[in-house]
Protein backbone atom coordinates (compact mmCIF):
# COMPACT_ATOMS: atom_id res chain seq x y z
CA UNK A 1 0.00 0.00 0.00
CA UNK A 2 2.83 2.40 0.79
CA UNK A 3 4.57 1.83 -2.56
CA UNK A 4 1.38 2.68 -4.47
CA UNK A 5 0.95 5.86 -2.45
CA UNK A 6 4.54 6.86 -3.14
CA UNK A 7 4.08 6.33 -6.88
CA UNK A 8 0.84 8.33 -6.74
CA UNK A 9 2.56 11.23 -4.99
CA UNK A 10 5.51 11.15 -7.41
CA UNK A 11 3.44 11.06 -10.58
CA UNK A 12 0.50 13.28 -9.62
CA UNK A 13 2.23 15.45 -7.06
CA UNK A 14 5.57 16.07 -8.70
CA UNK A 15 5.76 15.15 -12.38
CA UNK A 16 2.34 16.44 -13.45
CA UNK A 17 2.56 19.84 -11.69
CA UNK A 18 6.04 20.36 -13.09
CA UNK A 19 4.79 19.74 -16.62
CA UNK A 20 1.77 22.01 -16.07
CA UNK A 21 4.01 24.78 -14.69
CA UNK A 22 6.30 24.56 -17.70
CA UNK A 23 3.29 24.62 -20.01
CA UNK A 24 2.17 27.91 -18.49
CA UNK A 25 5.48 29.45 -19.55
CA UNK A 26 6.12 27.73 -22.88
CA UNK A 27 2.62 27.71 -24.35
CA UNK A 28 2.05 31.51 -24.30
CA UNK A 29 5.53 32.11 -25.71
CA UNK A 30 5.00 29.72 -28.61
CA UNK A 31 1.59 31.23 -29.41
CA UNK A 32 3.01 34.77 -29.19
CA UNK A 33 5.89 33.88 -31.52
CA UNK A 34 3.49 32.30 -34.02
CA UNK A 35 0.83 35.02 -33.84
CA UNK A 36 3.11 38.05 -34.00
CA UNK A 37 5.71 37.19 -36.64
CA UNK A 38 6.38 40.47 -38.41
CA UNK A 39 7.87 43.64 -36.97
CA UNK A 40 4.60 45.54 -37.49
CA UNK A 41 2.63 42.91 -35.61
CA UNK A 42 5.17 42.87 -32.78
CA UNK A 43 4.70 46.61 -32.21
CA UNK A 44 1.08 46.05 -31.17
CA UNK A 45 1.66 42.69 -29.51
CA UNK A 46 0.69 42.23 -25.88
CA UNK A 47 3.30 41.36 -23.31
CA UNK A 48 3.55 37.71 -22.37
CA UNK A 49 2.59 38.63 -18.81
CA UNK A 50 -0.64 40.16 -20.15
CA UNK A 51 -1.56 36.99 -21.99
CA UNK A 52 -1.91 34.82 -18.91
CA UNK A 53 -3.32 35.28 -15.39
CA UNK A 54 -0.27 33.99 -13.56
CA UNK A 55 -1.42 34.61 -9.97
CA UNK A 56 -4.72 32.82 -10.54
CA UNK A 57 -2.94 29.91 -12.20
CA UNK A 58 -0.61 29.56 -9.21
CA UNK A 59 -3.65 29.25 -6.93
CA UNK A 60 -5.27 26.73 -9.27
CA UNK A 61 -2.11 24.63 -9.37
CA UNK A 62 -1.94 24.85 -5.57
CA UNK A 63 -5.54 23.63 -5.38
CA UNK A 64 -4.61 20.74 -7.63
CA UNK A 65 -1.73 19.85 -5.33
CA UNK A 66 -4.03 20.03 -2.29
CA UNK A 67 -6.42 17.66 -4.05
CA UNK A 68 -3.57 15.27 -4.81
CA UNK A 69 -2.48 15.44 -1.16
CA UNK A 70 -6.03 14.55 -0.12
CA UNK A 71 -6.05 11.62 -2.57
CA UNK A 72 -2.70 10.38 -1.26
CA UNK A 73 -3.81 10.64 2.38
CA UNK A 74 -7.12 8.98 1.65
CA UNK A 75 -5.44 6.25 -0.34
CA UNK A 76 -2.77 5.71 2.31
CA UNK A 77 -5.24 5.50 5.20
CA UNK A 78 -7.98 3.70 3.27
CA UNK A 79 -10.53 6.55 3.43
CA UNK A 80 -12.56 6.24 0.26
CA UNK A 81 -14.53 9.43 0.78
CA UNK A 82 -11.37 11.49 1.11
CA UNK A 83 -10.06 10.00 -2.12
CA UNK A 84 -13.24 11.02 -3.95
CA UNK A 85 -13.18 14.54 -2.54
CA UNK A 86 -9.49 14.91 -3.41
CA UNK A 87 -10.06 13.64 -6.94
CA UNK A 88 -12.95 16.04 -7.47
CA UNK A 89 -10.92 18.99 -6.13
CA UNK A 90 -7.84 18.11 -8.18
CA UNK A 91 -9.91 17.66 -11.34
CA UNK A 92 -11.81 20.92 -10.86
CA UNK A 93 -8.61 22.89 -10.23
CA UNK A 94 -6.70 21.42 -13.14
CA UNK A 95 -9.62 22.02 -15.52
CA UNK A 96 -9.71 25.67 -14.44
CA UNK A 97 -5.93 25.81 -14.92
CA UNK A 98 -6.18 24.40 -18.43
CA UNK A 99 -9.04 26.77 -19.27
CA UNK A 100 -6.81 29.69 -18.28
CA UNK A 101 -4.05 28.28 -20.43
CA UNK A 102 -6.33 28.00 -23.45
CA UNK A 103 -7.36 31.66 -23.04
CA UNK A 104 -4.00 32.54 -24.56
CA UNK A 105 -5.66 32.03 -27.96
CA UNK A 106 -7.79 35.13 -27.48
CA UNK A 107 -4.75 37.29 -28.29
Amino acid sequence: MMNETLVLVLVLGWFAPTIFAYLSKIFPFLWWARRFRTKEEKKTAPLLSEMIAEKRMVWELGGYLAGVAAVACGFGFGWGEMVLIGQAAALACILMYLAELVRVFRH
